[in-house]
């Protein structure tokens, strides 16, 4: 090997992990129609989708859709909670159970809906 293959390799190296590549997940899923208070059947005229997803991919995203908000559903002392947008991205922290994060996309528009009640 030559000395110019093996500078090239050497600089290779760092972008050989690549940072944007999928990782496993723990995540449970709904398939339903109406709202996410009052879910129905998911049909072919309505079908949404709502992840609950926990363990490290949730406390990733939880990190980053920071700040605090004041949590509307009354959570337990140390628990913290966190939001963006429509509320299409919701996350909570309690001692008790660790990070928790929901998703909720409409699956026939493409679009972004309420992922959780709270």
């Amino acid at each position: 090997m030559t000395r110019a293959t093996m500078l090239l390799l050497l600089l290779a190296l760092p972008f050989a992990t690549n940072a944007q590549e999928y990782k496993p997940i723990e995540a449970q899923y709904r398939l339903y129609s109406g709202s996410i208070g009052d879910p129905m059947p998911a049909g072919q005229d309505d079908a949404k989708l709502s992840l609950a997803i926990t363990g490290e991919a949730a406390e990733e995203i939880f990190q980053r859709i920071g700040p605090d908000r004041e949590d509307q559903c009354g959570a337990e002392d140390g628990s913290r909670f966190r939001a963006r947008g429509d509320g299409s991205v919701v996350c909570q922290y309690s001692l008790q159970n660790g990070y928790l994060c929901y998703l909720g996309i409409d699956l026939l528009q493409g679009k972004p809906v309420n992922a959780s009640v709270c």
